[in-house]
């Protein structure tokens, strides 16, 4: 009686790991970034900064893009102009559609390092 009870035990246990196993999704995920930074001037700098991330999972295969890019210029005032680009694309298997982000923003800043300038802008 004892040794169907250990079987019994064992193959309940065999048999929940096995459905354990099944219920958990494979994923794969891959990242590749790209820097490009170069110098405009001695007044500016500009840096672009690309990365792909494409992830394959259960539901399909999913990508990530985006493209950000920054701009520091020195003004002949003593001021500092920054513009920041981000551009976001993201495709899914979910959605029959690219979803696209863009975000423009321009921080002007005194001599002093205080903030006198701040625009946004959400496409």
């Amino acid at each position: 009686m004892m040794k169907i009870a250990t079987v019994m035990a064992l193959g309940l246990v065999a048999s929940g790991r096995a459905f354990a196993a099944d219920e958990k999704p494979q994923t794969t995920t891959s990242t590749t970034t790209t820097t490009t930074e170069r110098k405009a001037n001695g007044d500016g700098a500009k840096t672009t900064i690309e990365t792909r991330t494409e992830s394959d999972g259960a539901a399909g295969k999913t990508t990530r893009d985006e493209r950000l890019t920054v701009e520091k210029r020195v003004k002949p005032s003593g001021n500092t102009e920054t513009k920041k680009d981000v551009k976001t694309s993201h495709k899914s298997p979910a959605s029959p559609r690219t979803h696209k982000t863009e975000v423009e923003e321009k921080t002007v800043r005194d001599a002093q390092g205080n903030m006198i300038g701040y625009e946004k802008k959400v496409k």
